[in-house]
């Protein structure tokens, strides 16, 4: 398996907004050729969709995801509790989205090469994937299995490429409208996710509103210590090129001065000005306030298989965005807090022309192009290598 991950890796194109070290080694997948694919063998071109799934975009970047190839090509997936995060996640929600996102890969990677592919959850119960605690229980819990199955025979090498370029990017974006050719290519992919919708926010009125709800949440995690010390634990250095999860302060445009505060503070071992916070805050509001527009997804219930076709449709929807240089970021605060999502879903169907009976919020994101000369953030995440992510 080694000697074949070797030459997957390399990808020279992708040089230039990728650090230096061996915690992002896996964003150097490259993309293979079709004829280079396919006569990989079937093991191995499951182990080349694993490789891509490792870099879907995870709450927190935790990386919970984990996999297992049979010998027919199927890959058992499975979330590691010991990172689905109890004081921001307690019920596991956001991992679970995260996990939808990462079966998309797989989905998007099969179909890539002229293939498909069908994700089955094996699982009801959502509490077997609550946070992770030193019970007895098992911490690596199967979600579902994703099976190989024929496809129309169309090669679309896009897919992928959206897969290996694709980042978060948490700056200001440049306010330009939402088309109408894009939101119907968002509302088209619905097709696949009957019991889900869509509600594209395009008013500034209801982005600043949003933005100031944003500034709460922000205030509330890093006021509750619980919360603080967790989102401590993950936030990175920016020189730091060894932790594979977590993220790094730049990547929220934090220099390294302030990174250094915010993580100390965090952790209970200095203080966090209030200039640092408000500036932290402002930035919340101001990348709101700039984006295309707001992306909430909801559903019929609050359940293990909503989180899932969720996070599918999220993920799905950001690699469509990628290939027409469109990003994103994901504001999960705003669905977790627990007085928040009232206040928002009220905010956001009486936003838009939809008139829908009671939904439950499940995502909400933002899309938008970045404007130029934000350097801090384009640097790309770290990310576990697949040969770390097997059970």
């Amino acid at each position: 398996m080694l000697n074949e991950l070797i030459n997957w890796y390399g990808s020279p194109e992708m040089g230039g907004v990728i650090p230096e070290g061996e915690a992002f080694q896996a964003r150097r997948l490259r993309v293979l050729e079709p004829a280079e694919y396919l006569n990989l063998s079937r093991f191995n071109q499951s182990l080349y969709a694993c490789a891509l799934a490792a870099l879907a975009p995870t709450t927190h970047n935790t990386i919970p995801q984990r996999f297992r190839i049979e010998n027919d090509g199927a890959v058992r997936v499975f979330v590691d509790r010991k990172y689905v995060l109890p004081a921001s996640d307690p019920e596991g929600r956001q991992a679970i989205i995260s996990m939808g996102a990462v079966t998309e890969h797989l989905i998007q990677t099969y179909q890539t090469y002229g293939m498909d592919g069908e994700f089955v959850i094996t699982r009801s119960n959502r509490d077997a994937f609550l946070p992770y605690a030193d019970d007895g229980s098992e911490p690596v819990v199967e979600l579902g299995v994703f099976n190989p199955q024929a496809g129309d025979g169309e090669v679309d090498l896009s897919k992928v490429e959206a897969m290996v370029h694709r980042k978060v990017h948490r700056g200001v974006y440049d306010e330009r409208p939402l088309v109408d050719e894009i939101k119907d290519m968002l509302i088209a992919e619905l097709q696949r996710f009957p019991s889900l919708q869509l509600h594209i926010i395009k008013s500034l009125m209801v982005k600043d509103r949003l933005g100031a709800f944003q500034a709460q949440a922000l205030g509330h995690v890093l006021g509750n210590q619980l919360f603080r010390e967790e989102l401590g634990r993950f936030f990175r250095l920016n020189d730091d090129a060894e932790s594979r999860v977590g993220m790094r302060g730049r990547e929220f445009g934090r220099d390294d001065r302030t990174t250094l505060i915010l993580k100390q503070g965090m952790l209970g071992e200095g203080e966090i000005d209030a200039m640092t916070l408000q500036g932290f805050a402002r930035a919340e509001q101001d990348g709101l306030r700039s984006a295309t527009a707001v992306i909430c997804i909801t559903g019929e219930n609050q359940n293990l298989d909503s989180w899932v076709r969720a996070g599918m449709l999220y993920g799905k929807l950001i690699l469509k965005l990628q290939l027409l240089g469109i990003t994103h970021q994901m504001h999960a605060a705003l669905t977790e807090i627990s007085y928040f999502p009232i206040r928002l879903a009220n905010l956001t169907l009486k936003s838009t022309i939809l008139h829908c009976p009671r939904r439950e919020l499940l995502s909400v994101f933002r899309i938008g192009v970045p404007v130029e000369a934000q350097p801090l953030y384009e640097k790309h995440a770290s990310k576990k290598p697949v040969e770390e992510l097997f059970v």
